[in-house]
């Protein structure tokens, strides 16, 4: 029988049953009999943790917590089954157990150390409340986060040890809170020396060890479970008999020696962890005698001193000597994998979760002669949640001329990445710059990863000679939060500790965006906004935000704002509708304490279309040269409508200005080839020109416009000849827009990147050979989300047989504006990817692509291809068939339902394509005629018109305009009910559905109302359904975007009108609808049914000025079957005050609504000795001036949701007068006249006489 379980464990196989394996995800372990018979049996399973698996950056303060399939008992047995295991101090932790329902969390007793590795183990210990144990225990692996830093290195001191050392560990092997120094040496010992707390270590003690036993490696491991960390040693005898050493912490740095393990022969390295998932650490070796060389499994029995192979004796390879050996999940299935670094290259073994292994990848890196990777170390250096290595290969025993490879995982196989020089045996991963990703270390130097896995340009260490150093290690040794470099030759008799530079202070650094990055329908009134990490300097950062508009005003006017962290821009105009906007962070912005921002970014958004049907017709014809090609839209002359220039076969360029109204007069004439866009690149906010020299020129012709939309010629810009395409873009992050353009060639096609000095004068930058024959058009965009613009172009081959046939390639930007080599994503045989377009289709927020791509060989029919980004520039690619051979494309929201859609062209005309909102595009409307088309608000209705060239393929002189017909028309008439309230009527029923049942059929179990369609109300947790009815106020007329996000499925009506279709048996997803509502209150049904697993139910919405939302509560509405009941008011405790205080608050907030709420509040003073003055008579509690002694009376009216208002109800406030019982009585004289008399006196006095 085989058996399989998941949340965490793949069923590769079944892929084609994705409802099996999410009934398994649900906590179902599935049993396969002989017959094939498959029945599903609960079990507890772990479904999520945290922190998650492999993270790098986890709090040091951070719990560790698993979530699980059902709820879990509360008693000691289950509290203790987690063990938790810090590499750097404490060993096992201490701490605070707590169960909560379904969720165990471990509170350690003291925070992890800065960037060291955490195991948790959560053991078959754990049972559900029910009494049934964990079916398959999991081990975790996280990394904890290091403070910002510069990753640079500098003083430190020298510490003595013995010579000849194999390795430098460390950790708090005396209990004193900061970690320790250990060193293995050749000569049967290890040292350790103790710091001081500041990263200064002294002592001489010399742990002794087997002397029959020469020592390779030395580990720290807490092998008895008694909160300290133990020294684990591994080495051989003369004659290559290999063992393991262990000597016992008694929590104060004094060791205790244990009987040795014998092991196999050649014993070089070793490895600890938990690999049978019992809670205790085991032990594994790496034996290099000769070939073949093996691994040692040691099981530890609880008590760090008896130990059982594991899986045999050893694991055996095949023809390879393993030199190192590291242990860590490489399949996500929860257990802890083997890798090895070989002679030649990697292999892994896979666990099987009880500690016994089964070969997997053997990874060749090299075949040259004498070639092994002496080193290697695991962790996810790309950030997608799987481990990836480094390893080096050296040169028999040379450190010089080695090589650093990196090995990218995959679903647990590995794929060979970058690869670099250094001088370095040993190496190391460790997050050295606080910027939550893997650096790379060797006693060499270093080299900091850009946050998407590759390296860049290696730093020196101070230290000398080079050629002799062999060991490193990664620790923060002086307790400040960053990892400090320890480093060492095996000769000498020295360990250098390099101290990282922290920040006193984080660096300048972007937190956020306003829109958020690739944003689709921003309200077109947007302002842009960028939020830092630190207060901002008010005078230096005011021009540091630069905003492109790619269709008006060019770099965009405006004023710009410092509110503490954040620089806000508003632009003195509305973006245009659809255009996509550019926002470039300069390096000029400044924090108040003077530091400036190291890296400029560029992001991106695109602006809003009105609703629309989405279909195309009318409009008019504009009268061109002949054989006019693919135009572009623009307001040149700056009056706000969008001018038109399309270019032609005979390399000319027709202006053509816009009347306003989407008829045009006849403008300029200019020389130039196809490929024109428009883009203001001299900073002059407005629209300059940009062309080929000719329809397969060898430079671009860069004309700039002066402001009311005529063009003068100023600079040939000088690319690889044959240009097929242009796209301007920020590539460097200076405020610029620099030039990028494509090369249609015959081996190999090619890209050139120019750059700007700000004045639209284009040089330098970098020239690209294509990895295909032939590249055709290029679009710019951050498609792996680091902040700078990459580029994206179509590729195809010359040779029909070769393999990819045609492709599109990215080609990613380090930051400074120069491009890597490209990477190819194949779609398949065809006619070739003859034009790409980038844009946020799934509104997951980064850049997926859309490419035609010919003739298939599978169906012989043509094809879109999408390739959707999974974040850090993976594609899973989708195809939709079209029956004509497709060229150009052109993307935008075509119907204002907050998704891109796209156009595509065809020979008989352009095919619009709309997308659903989970970016499955179906044909909508084949718009004749109208080909090679772009999509653009040509009449300034707020949607997207159709314009391109018309009529024949040759001779035509027409561009054709077709508007798109918007939908005012087809509002649906709102039912306004009378005596409508607040909420929603439910029925509840119970059954298990894999669709949404009839409910006409059946009969509820329960029913009521509550305020928003929840699932609180659900009786169970799986096997229901709720029908939710009642009412939704919109505000205002338009076309209206509903979205249910459900798990099951889910279904919304407005009327009898199916509007969003979301059901089915899935996990959480969305889906949309668009419907056109007058103002006013809609008939409302909503339909939700749960069968097993999770459960989701959310209902939003997005319309005219109202941003995608959950519905409030406020806009549903359910008749009541009584009549509205009028509010009482409620108008406070009466009140009394003495003067001089003369201001008093009254408060109405206890007044009620019985069916509704209370809408509005309204006070008046009814009496008193003066009038009062009320700072705001319409809120519940207004304070009331200007009182004098005597007896006030204030009366409160409050209003329904309804209109329907309440009764007066009053309060009473006495003001008293002011206490005088300790003023003086006065004489009042009678007969006193103006005056005073005086009497005057002379004489010397020191005081009055």
């Amino acid at each position: 029988m085989v058996v399989f379980a998941t949340r965490f464990y793949r069923l590769r196989a079944w892929q084609s049953v994705p409802r099996l394996s999410r009934t398994l995800g649900a906590g179902f372990l599935l049993l396969l009999g002989p017959a094939g018979a498959i029945r599903a049996q609960a079990q507890l399973l772990i479904y999520s943790t945290t922190p998650a698996a492999h993270q790098v950056g986890a709090a040091r303060n951070t719990n560790v917590a698993a979530a699980f399939t059902y709820t879990l008992g509360n008693n000691p047995t289950v509290q203790g089954a987690t063990k938790v295991f810090s590499q750097q101090a404490g060993g096992l932790r201490a701490g605070v157990t707590t169960v909560n329902s379904n969720v165990l969390t471990f509170n350690p007793d003291a925070d992890f150390k800065a960037g060291e590795k955490v195991s948790a183990t959560f053991t078959k210990g754990i049972q559900r409340e029910t009494g049934e144990n964990l079916v398959i225990p999991r081990v975790l692996q996280f990394i904890t986060a290091t403070n910002p830093s510069t990753g640079t290195f500098g003083g430190g001191s020298e510490v003595a040890v013995t010579e000849r050392r194999q390795n430098i560990v460390t950790g708090d092997l005396d209990g004193d809170g900061d970690v320790d120094l250990a060193s293995a040496s050749s000569n049967r010992t290890v040292s350790v020396r103790f710091n001081n707390g500041a990263g200064s270590f002294s002592g001489t003690t010399e742990v002794a060890l087997n002397p029959d036993v020469s020592v390779s490696r030395v580990a720290l491991a807490d092998l008895d479970n008694d909160g300290d960390l133990d020294l684990v040693t591994a080495g051989s005898t003369s004659g290559e008999k290999g063992f393991v050493s262990i000597r016992l912490n008694n929590g104060q740095g004094s060791f205790t020696a244990v009987p040795d393990v014998s092991v196999n022969d050649g014993a070089l390295n070793l490895a600890v962890g938990d690999v049978n998932g019992d809670g205790y650490l085991d032990v594994l070796t790496a034996n290099s005698p000769l070939r073949p060389g093996t691994v040692s499994v040691l099981i530890n029995n609880g008590t760090g001193t008896s130990f059982t192979p594991g899986g045999g004796e050893a694991l055996i390879y095949i023809a390879n000597r393993p030199f190192d050996i590291k242990l860590g999940d490489v399949d996500n299935d929860g257990d802890l994998d083997v890798v090895t670094s070989n002679l030649g290259g990697v292999t892994v073994f896979r666990n099987s979760g009880t500690g016994s292994f089964t070969t997997g990848q053997q990874l060749s890196i090299s075949s040259a002669p004498f070639r092994y990777s002496s080193s290697i170390d695991l962790g996810d250096i790309d950030k997608d949640g799987d481990l990836d290595f480094v390893a080096n290969i050296g040169v028999s025993s040379q450190a010089t001329n080695a090589i650093a490879a990196v090995g990218i995982n995959n679903g647990g196989t590995f794929t060979l990445g970058q690869q670099f020089g250094i001088n370095s045996f040993d190496i190391s991963l460790g997050d050295i710059d606080g910027d939550q990703d893997l650096d790379f270390v060797a006693s060499s130097g270093t080299r900091l990863n850009n946050g998407q896995g590759t390296f860049g340009a290696p730093t020196p260490l101070p230290i000398s000679d080079t050629d002799a150093l062999t060991v490193s290690y990664l620790s923060d040794v002086d307790n400040d939060g960053d990892l400090d470099v320890l480093t060492g030759n095996n000769n000498g008799t020295q360990v250098s500790v390099h101290l990282n530079q922290n920040f006193l202070t984080p660096p300048l650094a972007v937190t956020s965006f306003t829109p958020p990055r690739n944003t689709v329908a921003v309200p077109r009134a947007t302002d842009v906004a960028v939020t830092f990490n630190q207060a901002l300097s008010n005078t230096s950062t005011q021009g540091a935000l630069k905003v492109y508009s790619e269709q008006a005003g060019g770099l965009r006017a405006g004023t710009a704002n410092v509110n503490g962290s954040t620089l806000t821009f508003n632009p003195t105009a509305d973006f245009k509708a659809g255009e996509t906007v550019f926002a470039s962070i300069l390096t000029a912005f400044q924090s108040s304490n003077g530091q400036s921002l190291a890296k400029g970014q560029v992001f991106q958004f695109t602006a809003a279309t009105a609703p629309s049907t989405g279909t195309f017709s009318g409009g008019s014809e504009v009268g061109v040269r002949t054989n006019p090609s693919r135009p572009t839209t623009g307001d040149i002359d700056g009056d706000g409508d969008l001018d038109l220039l399309v270019s032609n076969s005979s390399n000319n360029i027709d202006v053509r200005l816009n009347n306003g109204n989407g008829t045009f007069t006849g403008g300029q004439e200019i020389s130039g080839g196809r490929s024109i866009i428009l883009a203001d690149v001299d900073g002059d906010a407005d629209l300059d020109l940009l062309a080929p020299s000719a329809t397969v020129g060898t430079s671009v012709l860069v004309y700039l416009n002066n402001g009311s939309g005529t063009f003068s010629l100023y600079q040939t810009a000088t690319v690889l000849a044959g240009v097929a395409d242009i796209a301007v873009g920020d590539v460097d992050a200076d405020g610029d827009l620099d030039l990028i353009t494509t090369a249609y060639g015959l081996r190999p096609g090619n890209a050139s990147v120019r750059l700007n000095d700000g004045t639209g004068n284009f040089r330098g930058g970098q020239d690209i050979n294509s990895n295909l024959d032939r590249t055709y058009n290029v679009a710019v965009g951050d498609v792996d989300g680091d902040g700078d613009l990459d580029f994206v172009m179509g590729n195809a081959s010359a040779n029909p047989s070769d393999f990819p046939l045609n492709a599109v390639t990215i080609y990613s930007n380090n930051g400074s504006g120069t491009f890597d080599n490209g990477r190819l994503i194949s779609l398949g045989s065809g006619a070739g990817a003859t034009d790409v377009v980038l844009g946020d289709l799934d509104n997951d927020g980064d850049l997926d692509f859309v490419s035609t791509n010919g003739s298939t060989s599978t169906n012989g029919s043509n094809q879109v291809v999408v390739g959707l980004n999974s974040g850090n520039s993976t594609f899973t690619l989708r195809q939709f068939a079209a029956s004509f051979n497709l060229g150009e494309l052109s993307l935008g929201d075509v119907d204002g339902d907050g998704d891109l859609d796209f156009t595509t062209s065809a020979a008989t005309g352009t095919l619009v394509w709309l997308n659903n909102g989970a970016a499955s595009f179906s044909t909508t409307q084949t718009v004749a005629a109208v080909r090679n088309a772009i999509l653009s608000d040509i009449d300034s209705d707020g949607d997207l018109d159709l314009v391109g060239p018309d009529g024949p393929l040759e001779g035509s002189t027409t561009v054709g305009i077709r508007l798109n017909q918007n939908a005012a028309s087809e509002l649906r008439t709102p039912e306004n009910p009378a005596n409508a309230v607040a909420g929603l009527n439910y029925q509840y029923y119970e059954g298990f559905w894999d669709a949404l049942p009839a409910f006409s059929s059946l009969t509820p179990t329960r029913t009521g109302t509550v305020p928003t369609p929840t699932l609180s109300e659900a009786l169970r947790d799986d096997g229901y359904a709720f029908q939710y009815t009642g009412y939704v106020t919109v505000p205002a007329d338009g076309q209206y975007t509903f979205y249910t996000s459900s798990d099951d499925g889910s279904k919304l009506y407005i009327g009898s009108q199916l509007v969003v279709d979301n059901d089915g048996l899935h996990g959480e997803q969305e889906r949309t609808g668009t419907i056109g509502l007058k103002a006013g209150t809609h008939a409302l049904t909503i339909a939700f049914f749960e069968k097993d697993g999770g459960q989701t139910l959310n209902v939003s919405y997005a319309g005219p000025n109202l941003a995608k939302q959950l519905i409030p509560a406020t806009a549903y509405k359910r008749v009541s079957t009584t009549a509205n009941q009028a509010p009482v008011a409620n108008a406070g405790a009466n009140q009394s005050l003495t003067l001089p205080t003369n201001t008093v608050t009254l408060n109405g907030s206890a007044s009620s609504d019985a069916d509704g709420t209370v809408a509005s509040y309204q006070w008046a003073q009814v009496s008193g000795p003066n009038t009062a003055t009320f700072n705001n008579p319409t809120v519940a509690q207004p304070t009331v001036s200007n009182l004098v002694a005597g007896t006030y009376v204030f009366s409160l009216v409050v209003t329904d949701n309804l209109g329907l208002a309440s009764a007066a109800a009053q309060t009473t406030v006495t003001v008293n007068a002011a206490n005088n019982s300790n003023l003086r009585t006065p004489e009042n004289p009678s007969n006193t006249v103006a005056g005073l008399d005086y009497k005057y006196y002379e004489g010397f006095w020191d005081a009055v006489p």
